[in-house]
């Protein structure tokens, strides 16, 4: 059981599933209590009923069918899981991460490379397609030259 738009922020409605079959059961043009209650009362033989969070569902199922086992659906279970973690973790961990400073002989080793990666993204198109026939006249592969010129090898190929 669960809740859909009929109009979003106008009129709702409620949909009933059968989890075993994976079937629409019934579509109700409401989500009220005393529409779903009526309904659920048309049907003598529930004994389990997945549905969302909502309170309504919840007494209308209380009411119609007093001993019948209430689940919440897998989608927000897992969605009220997600949130509770996310919250947790923002505060269980500090908002800032602190960086210790590096040596200075360990900065320098890959200065080079990050120097290089500079130099490439300022080369125009035409600069890249020339150092290309370059590389490819050294005997390169495509992907020593695309690493070489800091180029995603889709658009090589494009």
């Amino acid at each position: 059981m669960d809740d859909f738009a009929i109009r979003k922020r106008e009129s709702y409605g409620t949909i009933m599933v059968d989890i075993s079959k994976r079937q629409i059961i019934d579509m109700i043009n409401s989500r009220d209590y005393e529409t779903v209650c009526k309904w659920l009362k048309t049907y003598p033989n529930l004994h389990v009923v997945s549905r969302d969070g909502s309170v309504t569902y919840n007494n209308a199922i209380a009411d119609a069918h007093p001993g019948a086992l209430q689940i919440s659906d897998r989608f927000h279970l897992l969605k009220n899981l997600t949130s509770y973690g996310k919250e947790y973790l923002k505060k269980k961990l500090k908002p800032q991460i602190l960086i210790q400073a590096v040596s200075q002989e360990t900065s320098n080793e890959g200065t080079g490379t990050i120097k290089q990666a500079d130099e490439n993204r300022k080369l125009t198109l035409k600069e890249k397609y020339e150092r290309i026939e370059q590389l490819l006249a050294a005997g390169k592969c495509k992907t020593a030259i695309c690493q070489s010129i800091n180029m995603d090898i889709r658009a090589y190929d494009s």
